[in-house]
């Protein structure tokens, strides 16, 4: 049975296995992606491999444009306060860290033994090169309700064009509560001069600062050294790709391979921003802040450190950004370690791949992002290797992939997943995100694709927390957490952010990214993406050592979760995928989309949109999945060996909504029933999106919807979700062969 193989492969987990390659991987120089010491790190995790006994290990390289920062001996990127002329220059704000910074060479003796100084110029990634200047204002986040609530308090009348509407006008806006990409989207297309409240070029601000807020960075916690709040002196790095997707954005569609012709577009307007972008520490935001007058902020953005909006008087901001982007092709690597399954007399399947990844470039030293997630795939690979030597073989295929830069908008697992697209779609049964899965010690959060929740659960209920002290299982911990009054714990959407999205949202591929949440509410750790990302924060404050059990606790019991998963993934007889929470759960969400349509459009049946039709197809996946459910029971009661034809119809249902079509071919994401919106997730997001298309114009001239290529588009995708429903409940019957018992012998 593949429980009693998982509960004693578990008790091979080791702090001092993970403690060890903590310090190995996150304590040295920076890694980031295309860089000399990240090449190395991927040639030390490959022969680590081999080493346990990983029959394949394949290191695959591929050369890509990389969008880089300032040159290396400058001129590096900068933010001047200055008099109005500027000419004068009343403050710098910080341009560089330094690694390790000061307070870890303080407190983390371990963590910098082997470590030397080294200084980075802080930028931010897909930022395009330039200068901006002018007076500056505080738009809080920089959402659409901060921009609007920002115009309402500057006064601004009906037929005047926004504050915003400047390119003289500097943007000063927190991190947090959307993407980078979403505020900038933001302040792009708040202009609404133009023709039908469109807007006009050149009407944006001239630049755009980003900066940490300690309201949102130090919450209920003590500044790095004392507690694991964020210093003031730390600019957050990240990259801002307008490109949707990911990947490498001058071969959208397309692997990183010779012989494919690229498009430019790393330039400003496509996967480059249009104005300059730079990241700054908040004691430097402060100062800046410092400087606005105008309207007081309101209420809600009063946790913030500003007290007025601006804009600035007598002082202006100039920001100098020199990013570059990489003359030739950079080279990054991907580590894959495949261990085959095994064919029997019983089993066909050793063709069907169950694959766990994470990433291991970083900004800095990255002992949360990615190094959580690293020492626990070195882990996996370690006790899985070793049990490979020693007789074990899987029922499917295993695979471990080291992705390469996932910094730079997913690089390394967008290149695997399209250069893999049509092995891929036929043989991955499920996906296992790993990536900085160790950001607090309180909260856990299974984000889940819907068919994964039983197989998470069961999981859930075979590892303990924290054995021999704790023996309790992690089931039980996170279903008496507090969060639910349900008879089963929560189950997060799957959302994005990370290597899970070209296999998911892509490729239709079921997967999984569980994780402990920061213990102070946030969704990233306060120094996630920052200098401060050291193993002394790791240690001491994420995830503190147990006196009895000792260190990492919670890095140990999320590593004996996925490797739990693997095994029930990889040797369970019977996929354990749940068809009937699928089925219910796109139910529920299209019920609610209905409601939205018709409190907007009640009238949308005029036009020839009929939504109950999708939902009358809903109703038939709901009842061929319980038919097929109840047939599969009716197999495992009667046969000893379960049927390999039935597990490739359940690994099957989730790839019918990709969707490949002439105008879809080489869209990043193809998955009609689930999609991102940033870190969150959405259900039917080419219906939404296209309804969205439809609305607007219906809001502003419903005389001319009728011959609309915006209506055309709704029917469209409309129908797109029509057919892949119908022939899943063809799928789910076996097609024209059909279900019967006698066809299982």
């Amino acid at each position: 049975m593949w429980e009693e193989v998982a509960v004693n492969l578990c008790k091979k987990v080791s702090d001092t296995f993970l403690r060890e390659y903590l310090h190995t991987f996150c304590s040295g120089s920076s890694h980031p992606s295309g860089s000399k010491e990240n090449n190395e790190l991927a040639g030390v995790i490959e022969t680590s491999w081999r080493k346990w006994g990983w029959s394949i290990v394949n290191r695959q390289e591929f050369y890509v444009t990389l969008p880089l920062g300032p040159p290396e001996n400058g001129p590096w990127n900068e933010v001047l306060l200055t008099d109005e002329s500027g000419s004068h220059v009343l403050h710098r704000a910080q341009n560089s860290v330094t690694t390790p910074p000061k307070c870890a060479e303080l407190n983390g003796q371990l963590a910098s033994v082997n470590s030397k100084n080294c200084h980075l110029p802080v930028y931010q990634a897909y930022s395009c090169s330039g200068e901006a200047f002018g007076h500056f204002v505080f738009v809080n986040y920089a959402n659409r309700n901060d921009l609007l609530l920002f115009d309402k308090l500057q006064e601004r009348k009906k037929g005047q064009p926004s504050l915003l509407c400047n390119k003289n006008i500097i943007v000063i806006a927190r991190l947090g509560k959307g993407t980078r990409q979403s505020k900038l989207r933001n302040l792009m297309k708040h202009c609404d001069c133009g023709h039908n409240g469109d807007p006009l070029p050149d009407h944006h601000p001239g630049g755009l600062i980003l900066y940490p807020d300690p309201s949102d960075f130090t919450v209920n916690h003590h500044v790095y050294p004392d507690g694991n709040g964020l210093p003031g002196d730390a600019p957050v790095f990240g990259h801002i790709n307008m490109k949707h997707g990911g990947g490498e954005p001058n071969c959208t569609g397309f692997p990183s391979l010779p012989h494919i012709y690229r498009t430019d577009a790393l330039v400003p307007g496509q996967a480059l921003t249009q104005i300059p972008v730079q990241p700054i520490g908040y004691n430097d935001a402060k100062i800046f802040l410092s400087y606005l007058q105008g309207p007081s902020v309101p209420s809600d953005w009063e946790m913030s450190l500003a007290r007025n909006l601006g804009p600035s008087s007598n002082s202006c901001l100039k920001i100098i950004v020199n990013n570059e982007v990489s003359t030739n092709p950079v080279k990054l690597c991907n580590v894959i370690g495949i261990m085959p399954g095994e064919m029997t007399s019983t089993s066909n399947e050793a063709d069907q791949y169950v694959i766990m990844g994470n990433h291991h470039d970083a900004w800095v030293q990255g002992a949360c992002d990615p190094g959580s997630g690293m020492v626990i795939l070195q882990q996996i690979a370690q006790i899985l290797g070793e049990a490979y030597r020693d007789g074990f073989r899987p029922r499917r295929t295993i695979i471990l992939a080291s992705w390469d830069g996932e910094e730079f908008s997913l690089l390394g697992s967008t290149h695997f997943a399209q250069s893999q697209e049509y092995e891929l779609l036929s043989r991955c049964v499920v996906y296992i995100n790993s990536d900085c899965p160790i950001k607090g010690h309180k909260t856990f959060s299974a984000r889940t694709d819907r068919l994964l929740v039983d197989s998470f659960y069961k999981a859930a209920k075979l590892v303990q927390i924290d054995p021999p002290e704790n023996i309790q299982s992690l089931y039980d911990e996170w279903l008496n957490d507090g969060s639910t009054d349900r008879n089963e714990p929560i189950v997060s959407p799957l959302g994005g952010g990370s290597d899970h999205i070209p296999f998911a949202y892509r490729l239709g591929i079921p997967s999984t990214y569980p994780e402990f949440w920061p213990d102070d509410g946030l969704y990233n750790a306060s120094v996630y993406h920052t200098a401060y990302d050291v193993v002394d924060v790791v240690e001491r404050f994420t995830d503190p050592a147990s006196p009895i059990t000792g260190h990492l606790p919670r890095h140990r019991l999320i590593c004996r979760l996925i490797l739990t998963l693997i095994i029930q993934f990889a040797c369970a007889p019977r996929l354990p995928l749940s068809l009937l929470r699928l089925s219910q759960c796109l139910l529920d969400n299209w019920s609610q989309f209905v409601e939205l349509v018709a409190d907007q459009i009640p009238n949308l049946v005029e036009y020839g949109v009929h939504l109950d039709w999708i939902t009358e197809e809903l109703e038939n996946f709901k009842k061929s999945s319980q038919d097929f459910e109840e047939f599969v029971n009716l197999v495992e009661q009667n046969h000893n060996d379960f049927p390999s034809y039935l597990n490739r119809i359940l690994s099957g249902i989730a790839k019918h909504f990709v969707l490949v079509t002439s105008q879809r071919e080489n869209a990043p994401l193809r998955n009609i029933i689930q999609g991102t919106t940033g870190y969150n997730s959405i259900y039917f997001p080419y219906v939404r999106s296209s309804y969205e298309k439809f609305r607007n114009l219906y809001n502003k001239c419903q005389t001319e919807i009728l011959q609309s290529k915006e209506l055309n588009e709704f029917k469209v995708e409309l129908s797109n979700i029509s057919n892949c429903l119908q022939q899943i409940c063809n799928w789910l019957r076996n097609g024209l062969i059909g279900l019967s018992i006698s066809s299982t012998v």
